[in-house]
């Protein structure tokens, strides 16, 4: 992917020195991910397109449908990629279209992948018009000009020759996490139902595998908002807590998230199943005194104990009743009650 999308700006870069180089031959590095969800398909891409400075735009591959057809049309993609380019022409024609849930739109009986529009007329439309933006396909634009006669459209057109296109999907069986077997050649994706003519123009074809328990561990233990105790962090800053944790309470919450097998998406249950609780109460505990709260491996293993203690310390009930915040004048809602009467 890093090689790809480097390639990409260097070619970017010596057409807007050389403009000549604008009308030769490239041969785009267009790139297929493929693995199962929640592996960190959108974050790679969103983070390349970051460090490249780049326009990128992310657009789900089954909202999408063939001119005539209940749907968006593919060209609407070009136009947001104008827009994030600030209507900067010659920096959009360089951006970056990711395309999502590519294995929705494969020409095959629902079933073998699973949902989407399998079996329908509509995905090889699709698909075709999709092709159409990879090659060098010419989106007329129109300019008005400050008169108003009917002359003063000077009509412009978009190119995508030079737009870096990614696709990616799960291509999973419908009934588990299995991924099909074997996808390595261009066959492969041919019989699961892409064009022939749409992989040939993917010629950098990217594994994603399962995510392990180091790599759950990892996401929680960087201190980015890729981490889901982030928000945490924040929402207990909010009312004076700080929030610390140690790195048996890590290894338990990512234990727990691998066995949900969805990926990272896994850490945004046990997270949420694990602190949602102390999400509602900690804030009454500060307003009393609370200033610190740590996450180790007992309280991962029993929330509800270490909450228990928490409250008995400040002679508050665990109930699920709104008791305590009475008591407490509403801890919770007190910085948005602060604002409204501002």
């Amino acid at each position: 992917i890093a090689v790809a999308i480097s390639e990409h700006y260097h070619h970017a870069r010596k057409c807007l020195e050389n403009p000549a180089l604008m009308h030769r031959h490239f041969h785009k590095q267009n790139i297929l991910l493929f693995g199962p969800s929640g592996t960190g398909k959108t974050t790679l891409l969103q983070a390349a397109a970051e460090i490249a400075n780049a326009p990128f735009v992310k657009a789900d591959a089954t909202k999408f449908s063939a001119t005539g057809f209940v749907g968006h049309d593919v060209q609407e993609v070009l136009t947001q990629l104008i827009d994030i380019a600030q209507k900067d022409i010659d920096t959009a024609r360089f951006g970056i279209i990711y395309f999502d849930e590519i294995d929705k739109i494969c020409d095959k009986p629902t079933g073998i992948l699973g949902g989407g529009l399998h079996g329908s007329v509509n995905t090889r439309d699709v698909q075709t018009a999709l092709l159409r933006l990879m090659e060098d396909y010419e989106m007329p634009l129109v300019q008005k000009s400050s008169t108003s006669s009917m002359h003063d459209f000077s009509p412009r057109t978009f190119s995508t020759k030079h737009i870096l296109f990614i696709f990616s999907g799960a291509f999973q069986h419908t009934d588990s996490r299995e991924q099909i077997p074997r996808l390595q050649s261009a066959h492969d994706f041919v019989h699961l139902g892409l064009l022939p003519e749409f992989v040939g123009r993917c010629p950098i074809r990217v594994s994603l595998k399962d995510l392990s328990v180091s790599d759950l561990k990892h996401i929680l233990a960087r201190p980015s908002d890729v981490s889901p105790l982030s928000r945490y962090v924040d929402a207990f800053a909010n009312h004076g807590v700080t929030f610390t944790f140690d790195d048996d309470a890590l290894d338990l919450i990512a234990q727990r998230a691998h066995g949900h097998r969805l990926g990272a998406r896994g850490l945004l249950t046990e997270t949420e199943k694990t602190l949602r609780h102390f999400s509602y109460h900690l804030p009454c505990c500060a307003t009393l005194g609370l200033t610190h709260f740590h996450l180790d491996r007992e309280t991962v293993a029993d929330p509800k104990l270490t909450l228990h203690r928490i409250l008995c310390a400040y002679n508050l009930d665990d109930d699920d009743d709104d008791s305590d915040f009475a008591n407490c004048d509403n801890a919770v809602l007190r910085p948005a009650v602060q604002i409204e009467e501002k």
